[in-house]
């Protein structure tokens, strides 16, 4: 993959986060930010997968109103058509790789949640460490905008690995 003089600015930028030590929501918050650039996204969601109860926790944002989060944690996550798809894939996948983005505009997810904060087109990464998902990145652009490429997944497929390992380190 050819990467243009300011992706490999990114890249290198991500790399050198993950090797620092930092905290998980650390870790989450920083990349988070440089993805946005990176993938010229403007919507960003991170949450922990808490096995004993079933749901997403932990949750951090940017650009994303926390009221409408809210609304997920209570509500959405177990009224979501995509994410479970998602999580178990294992890999950067883009949300259209799942459900065809008309028939995703025509759900209550999309217009009762995503489309609150302008979400429109996503791609997901799920961490996954012997089992366990560890975390996850929810990258998203806005209406108006591409949705993610190929390219765009297979980029953030690039770095996951460094991205599982330093969640686990900050374990």
């Amino acid at each position: 993959m050819n990467l243009t003089h300011k992706e490999s600015d990114l890249v290198f930028s991500i790399m050198r986060q993950l090797s620092a030590p930092m905290s998980q929501t650390d870790i989450r918050c920083n990349i988070g930010k440089t993805l946005l650039q990176l993938l010229d996204a403007e919507y960003f969601a991170s949450y922990i997968w808490n096995d004993v109860d079933q749901k997403f926790d932990c949750g951090i944002n940017i650009n994303m109103s926390e009221e409408n989060l809210g609304a997920y944690e209570e509500y959405f996550q177990y009224n979501d058509p995509i994410t479970p798809t998602l999580q178990r894939r294992r890999r950067a996948t883009a949300v259209s790789e799942v459900m065809s983005h008309d028939r995703l505009e025509r759900t209550e997810f999309f217009n009762d949640f995503l489309a609150q904060d302008g979400l429109c087109y996503g791609m997901n990464f799920f961490a996954w460490d012997r089992g366990r998902n560890i975390g996850d990145l929810r990258i998203w652009r806005p209406h108006g905008a591409e949705d993610f490429s190929r390219r765009d997944v297979e980029l953030v497929n690039a770095i996951a690995p460094s991205i599982v390992n330093a969640l686990v380190r900050s374990q």
